[in-house]
């Protein structure tokens, strides 16, 4: 059976801008229970994605500096 992206995928999306602090995104991700959020402009457009592992990823390059 072929099922599509449209039977799986999540509608409510929750989302976050550019200037959501990671502390913000942090508590975003674990009271909705997800790992990425979409990241948009103040007019809707998608700049781009942020995930648990992104935030992961900086924090262990900013202890390799530490």
């Amino acid at each position: 059976m072929v099922r599509f992206i449209k039977e799986i995928m999540q509608t409510d999306v929750v989302t976050v801008t550019p200037t959501t602090t990671v502390r913000e995104l942090l508590k975003t991700l674990v009271s909705n229970q997800i790992s990425g959020v979409p990241v948009v402009s103040e007019d809707g457009k998608i700049q781009g994605v942020v995930s648990t592992t992104d935030v992961i990823r900086v924090g262990a390059n900013e202890a390799e500096v530490a």
